[in-house]
């Protein structure tokens, strides 16, 4: 309407131009000097001829040269406005109001939003990008920034605004939980519970993705053996679960115990870091994560562990103590920047995992420590001993139970401290290859520093394949035996003792590398001795009798 009028106001009456043109004719003539004489009266029709205009009255004005629109009134930019919280706390609901932003030609706005950069946890997206008021959940701690996009449907504006996400104040935690509890992530990024004194869960726990639970100096967490509703703590790979010292320094809080024997048990996608400052028991290694009941004869604690690393102790990864200890699942893990990164007994070492499932690297000492605790490492399972791409280090005896069934695969390195051998009173079928072979050696890596293996069953299924045995015979292995030796065959409880030796070499021994209880090899059988070296002293398969 406002173009309309100003078109309108712009049209000049015919008979007002004529008026002006004859007014102009008589001002020329009274410019001209040399006519003195007075002209004759003019009617306005001679003027209008004179300029070609045609006087003829028209009741209808023409106002066909006048209707084009005015270029002139261009559309002008509206104008972006962000109505927004500089700070919120984590959880709240942000409100991003564009409602301010104007048009300075009155026209309808559309809205457009984008989250240009948020912290690298969130996972908070708009409710609606089109509103005028659209809303964000602030579940990270960090900046949110905003930007705004109006349009009138020809030209836009822009406008930004930053929204610093801040963290509450974590939940203090210490003593018993005695009820089902769960633990939600009260903003990514913050820490939400603090131990100020060592927990007991009595019950079940379960920690929410991305929770971070700090620990005082010296304080742990234990779920209990008699609990009956399991301790779950799963993160995801974006989110994980976090339990670490207020200090980051190896050996600042306990660690993590679990005691309880449910399936359900689970840490999957959780990070255990700083802890070992002391053992749960007096007879095993501290640890950041510790899978055990703590009293003898109790019940086999249980855990599956996955995606989970364990890091920053100041002594074992992972600990586990007598037979009660068992891992439904150990796959992923990663066991880093300890002092070592298991301590485990002989039983358990089934439960961790086939080759290059687990990255046990990059420890003080990158070996898997294999102790007795108190009643002795006994294999009294079967077992499948895999190589962990680090060697095994046997701390005390190992007794191979007459019931078990020991099998070691390809590359596994097994080494023995001082004064220890490998007792075979099951089956023992330890089977390399040329390339991969079998290792039995001392952990000092020196002639005559652990004891050997002494083989004491009958069994068909013995054998020593693409293996090597040696720095062997430190003390004779059983009354009887006349000398220490890599291997002894060792008659027990009437048994002939049995092996099948192939393709390997024994060497190194303070003693000798082979010997016979009571030096009497006619009650022993010795069912294949190919391609063997014995080196100290030297002699070739078969053994002539003494």
């Amino acid at each position: 309407m406002q173009d309309a009028q100003r078109v309108l106001s712009r049209l000049v009456p015919v008979g007002a131009l004529v008026a002006a043109l004859a007014v102009g004719a008589v001002a020329c003539d009274d410019d001209d000097d040399t006519n003195n004489t007075p002209a004759p009266a003019d009617t306005g029709q001679d003027a209008a001829a004179d300029v070609g205009v045609d006087t003829s009255v028209d009741a209808t004005p023409d106002t066909t040269a006048d209707t084009a629109p005015d270029t002139t009134a261009e559309n002008q930019a509206p104008t972006a406005v962000i109505a927004a919280p500089t700070e919120i706390e984590a959880t709240g609901t942000i409100t991003f109001d564009g409602s301010g932003s104007t048009d300075p030609d009155g026209d309808a706005l559309s809205y457009t939003w984008e989250v240009t950069s948020a912290p690298d946890l969130s996972l908070a997206t708009l409710d609606d990008a089109s509103a005028e008021m659209p809303t964000l959940l602030a579940d990270a701690a960090g900046e949110v920034v905003i930007e705004l996009t109006v349009s009138d449907g020809e030209l836009e504006d822009t406008a930004t605004a930053t929204v610093t996400v801040t963290c509450p104040a974590p939940v203090e935690v210490s003593g018993d939980i005695d009820t089902d509890t769960t633990w939600p992530a009260n903003g990514y990024g913050c820490t939400h519970y603090l131990v100020t004194g060592t927990v007991r869960v009595l019950e079940g726990l379960t920690i929410e993705p991305g929770v971070n639970v700090s620990f005082e100096q010296g304080t742990g967490m234990r779920h209990s053996r008699g609990a009956t509703s399991p301790f779950v703590a799963e993160g995801t790979a974006t989110h994980p679960i976090l339990f670490t010292g207020t200090t980051e320094s190896p050996g600042h809080w306990k660690g993590l115990l679990i005691s309880s024997d449910l399936a359900d048990n689970s840490l999957v996608d959780v990070i255990i870091e700083y802890g070992g400052s002391e053992a749960w028991w007096s007879d095993v290694r501290a640890g950041n994560l510790s899978v055990m009941d703590l009293t003898t004869g109790g019940t086999v604690a249980s855990a599956s562990i996955e995606h989970t690393t364990l890091r920053h102790s100041a002594d074992a990864g992972l600990v586990t103590a007598e037979q009660g200890a068992s891992f439904p699942v150990f796959n992923a893990n990663v066991v880093t920047q300890n002092a070592v990164p298991v301590s485990i007994n002989a039983n358990q070492l089934q439960w961790l995992g086939a080759p290059g499932d687990n990255d046990f690297t990059g420890n003080t000492d990158d070996y898997i420590e294999i102790h007795d605790a108190t009643t002795g490492n006994r294999v009294v399972d079967g077992q499948n001993w895999v190589d962990m791409g680090v060697p095994y280090h046997f701390t005390d005896n190992v007794h191979v139970l007459s019931a078990a069934d020991l099998v070691v695969e390809p590359g596994v390195e097994l080494l023995f401290a001082e004064n220890t051998a490998l007792y075979v009173g099951g089956t023992i079928e330890a089977v390399g290859t040329a390339s991969e072979p079998v290792r039995f050696a001392s952990i000092l890596d020196q002639d005559g520093a652990w004891n050997g293996i002494r083989i004491e069953s009958n069994s068909v299924v013995n054998v020593l394949e693409h293996v090597v045995v040696e720095d062997g015979g430190q003390s004779r292995i059983g009354a009887g035996v006349d000398e220490p030796a890599n291997l002894t065959l060792f008659k027990n409880n009437g048994r002939d003792a049995s092996i099948t030796l192939r393709d390997s070499v024994f060497r190194d021994s303070a003693g000798v590398d082979i010997t016979f209880q009571n030096e009497s090899f006619t009650d022993y059988q010795l069912r294949d001795c190919s391609n063997v070296t014995f080196e100290t002293p030297p002699v070739s398969c078969p053994f002539p009798a003494p």
